[in-house]
């Protein structure tokens, strides 16, 4: 890729970057202890990350028309960010959680039930 020359020439100190590993080890410890390999059924499999993808694709096509709905584009987005998560870290409960957190925003997307 090509870089601009500004961005090529960009150095941080080592001092800095170790400082800011520190900062974030307790909390990637924190992240790794909820994170693990549960339910990976529902996180391996050409169906199983077929429908996840499709969740997070309906998420934001839902997002884009309906953003002026309150707290919609935050719960789809918590969509994305937490099936995300669960698919990085094969985690089957957090796909569970995601899909829970799409039927919610599903819920208010639609005209008649808890929506427009």
């Amino acid at each position: 890729p090509v870089f601009p020359t500004r961005l090529r020439s960009f150095e941080v100190e080592t001092r800095k970057v170790q400082k800011s590993v520190e900062k974030a080890r307790p909390w990637a410890r924190r992240i790794n202890y909820i994170l693990k390999p549960r339910m990976t059924g529902l996180t391996t499999g050409r169906v199983a990350t077929r429908i996840t993808g499709l969740a997070v694709v309906l998420s934001g096509v839902i997002m884009i028309p309906l953003g002026f709905i309150p707290m919609l584009p935050f719960i789809l987005g918590l969509t994305t960010l937490v099936l995300g998560l669960g698919l990085t870290a094969r985690d089957g409960v957090l796909i569970l959680i995601g899909y829970a957190l799409f039927a919610v925003g599903l819920y208010f997307a639609m005209p008649g039930f808890g929506g427009f």
